[in-house]
Parts: structure tokens; C-alpha cells; sequence
């Protein structure tokens, strides 16, 4: 009962730290899962399967399972849980309650390279929350470790490609255009005015996080150029749905070119296509 207790054990209301721990060589034991995870038979709810490389790739409404060399490892599920004991090491003591909800779609699988939007809510009496694409590279050491890291845009790119793409575009160029000031020569002078200066994107609608250098999915690739969407964020509960995001584009990289690729955009999935965790924490757990 190993993987259903990790999915499910906090809609329960259980407490967090009963929930075990995800391992790279994880036993799952939903009935007939693994013999149905070698073979071509669809599974209930799946949304898409495919293999990348030497992994085996298994979406569906429960997790994202990746198979290689015999073992089976939930992604979704490991990543929803790792940012959800942040929070309560951040936030544990300060004495609030109420739930979060992680919703996760996958966006793209480039080598080993899983591209996926994440949702997050946050529910204390009032309603928090953001959406935004991340990126992680699947490496063993890193589950064996428990720890999974995303990746940045300069592990792809050089800073001096990034500032010159991010300048370029038309969401910020209209920003240091309205601010009358003059561009930064640094990627890491832009990410500083981001984070001091409160300028917003889209007619006032967005911002730019300042943590944006790890909040992008690599969107598609075309012919010598890969395709690039960074998240910018909602400022109103009325948005908190919008995709909106900047597009920039890339020449290919070496250490992705010649890779097989997966883009959730080749398929024709509903909008409630996504995967998701709920956890309640504080007062709702006693």
C-alpha cells in the first residue's frame, strides 16, 4: 500500500509526518500497476505514456511514473511532497492552518530533461496562490538523495543569451521603456530589478518573479531552435488561471540536440488533465 498511502494519506487529513518517504526503487502497489506499466495496455485515467531514452514515461491522473531499468519511481508525487515539507519547515511554527493543493501538468520531456506547470493554492480562510512552469533534470543521485532541484535557464544557456533574449522581448522592453531608465548589462542587474522595483507586465496584470531563472519549460523545438516559456505571475485572483507567460527562442543546445522529445502540445488533452495532491497541516490535522 506503499504508493497509495503517499498519494492519498493527506486528503485523509493524516498527519504529515506519517507519510513515507519516496524512493527512487519504489514497489507500487495499485493493482496490476507494474505488469501494466511494461506493456501497452492503457491505464484508467492515463493521460499519456511514452518512453524517452532508456525511460518508460506513464502520466495519469494519480502521478507521473518514470521506469528504467526495472524500477518504477513516482515524479509528481516526490516533488509535491518535497515542496510541501519546505513549506512546513518555513511556515510550521507560526502557528497557521488550513490545506494546500499542488495541481501538475506535464508540459514536456526533452532526454531527461521533464518540463511540467505547477499549480499551487493555498487555502488559510483566504485564498494565495500562484501558478508556474518548472524544469528538472532526472538523475538517480538526486532521488537517492530525496532531494530534487529544478533546473536553471543558465544550465542551458549563457547569461549574456539570456539578458540579450529577455531585452528583446516586448514585455520587458516596454518596462525600462515606461521606467525611462537604462537597460542592465548583467543578467544578475535584471533579476535585482525585478525583485527591488514593483513593475508589472501585460497592461499591470503580471509580474516577473524574481526567481523567474527557474521558472520556465522548454516548449517545443524547431529545427535549429528550442522554445522557451517563462512564467510571469498574476497580480489578482482573476487571473490566477490565465497562462500567460514570455516566449523566447533559443538557438539549440548541444547537450539537448539529438535527444528524443515528448510536448504535451502534440496531444489533444481536456482541461482538467492535470494531477493532484491536497495537504492539510496545523490545527485541521488534530
Amino acid at each position: 500500500m506503499r504508493f497509495l498511502l503517499f498519494c492519498f494519506v493527506i486528503l485523509a487529513g493524516s498527519c504529515p509526518g506519517s507519510i513515507p518517504e519516496p524512493k527512487w526503487n519504489s514497489s507500487f502497489a495499485k493493482p496490476g500497476f507494474e505488469s501494466e506499466l511494461g506493456n501497452s495496455n492503457k491505464l484508467a485515467d492515463e493521460y499519456w505514456r511514452g518512453q524517452i531514452g532508456l525511460t518508460n514515461y506513464v502520466w495519469t491522473k494519480d502521478d507521473l511514473i518514470l521506469s528504467s531499468g526495472g524500477s518504477n519511481s513516482p515524479f509528481f508525487s516526490f516533488i509535491s511532497k518535497q515542496d510541501f515539507d519546505e513549506f512546513i519547515k518555513e511556515e510550521g511554527g507560526t502557528g497557521i492552518s488550513g490545506a494546500i493543493l499542488h495541481e501538475f501538468k506535464l508540459n514536456s520531456v526533452v532526454g531527461n530533461i521533464v518540463g511540467y506547470e505547477k499549480r499551487t493554492d493555498y487555502l488559510f480562510g483566504i485564498f494565495q496562490g500562484y501558478r508556474a512552469y518548472q524544469t528538472a533534470r532526472i538523475s538517480d543521485k538526486d532521488y537517492a538523495k530525496g532531494k530534487i532541484k529544478p533546473l536553471k535557464l543558465t544550465d542551458l544557456f549563457s547569461e549574456k543569451e539570456i539578458l540579450d533574449k529577455l531585452l528583446k522581448s516586448s514585455e520587458i522592453k516596454s518596462v525600462f521603456e515606461e521606467a525611462k531608465t537604462k537597460p542592465p548589462t548583467t543578467l544578475g542587474q535584471l533579476i535585482l530589478f525585478f525583485k527591488k522595483r514593483d513593475f508589472r507586465l501585460n497592461n499591470g496584470r503580471f509580474d516577473l518573479s524574481s526567481n523567474f531563472i527557474s521558472e520556465f519549460v522548454i516548449y517545443g523545438v524547431e529545427q535549429n531552435e528550442v522554445i522557451i516559456r517563462l512564467s510571469i505571475h498574476p497580480n489578482s485572483t482573476a487571473d490566477r488561471r490565465t497562462e500567460a507567460f514570455i516566449e523566447l527562442k533559443f538557438k539549440l543546445p548541444q547537450t539537448i540536440k539529438n535527444t528524443d522529445t515528448f510536448f504535451a502540445k502534440q496531444l489533444r488533452l481536456p482541461e482538467d488533465a492535470f494531477t493532484e495532491f491536497e495537504y492539510t497541516f496545523g490545527t485541521t490535522n488534530k
